[in-house]
């Protein structure tokens, strides 16, 4: 049976819900992962961060990164979570930002229709968003 054409908008929705939670739990399922990057590096920053003043750290040159990821990490370590998953809570939030920007650009070339829901579902799928981020 073929639905009729005024259920594809909550059926869109409905589908793009499924994929924010399944895109989450994907994303959960590698917090665990310590990657090269972690382990070298971002780790390091955390630490240092904790150990010289969330704040006071910040004047110094103890990292290669832009100063607004430092700041994000900086507030990270005041998250209830290990240290793991605070560090990598920052780049999965801007994954969802990013999901979010490519629906409003795809929404102005396609005001109507599932196009923006399916675009910023994409995205995060891609695997190089998710390994980027969770991994």
């Amino acid at each position: 049976m073929i639905p009729s054409p005024a259920l594809y908008p909550r059926m869109g929705v409905t589908w793009f819900n499924l994929a924010l939670v399944t895109s989450l739990l994907v994303r959960v399922s590698l917090l665990g992962f310590e990657s090269a990057d972690y382990i070298f590096f971002w780790s390091n920053w955390y630490d240092y961060s904790v150990q010289h003043g969330r704040w006071a750290a910040l004047k110094d040159d103890f990292s290669n990164y832009p100063p607004l990821y430092l700041y994000l990490l900086s507030l990270s370590t005041l998250l209830p979570l290990p240290k793991l998953h605070a560090v990598k809570a920052v780049p999965i939030a801007f994954d969802y930002l990013a999901a979010w920007f490519v629906f409003r650009l795809v929404r102005v070339k396609h005001p109507t229709g599932p196009s923006p829901l399916y675009a910023a579902a994409g995205v995060l799928f891609l695997p190089t968003v998710v390994l980027n981020s969770a991994a």
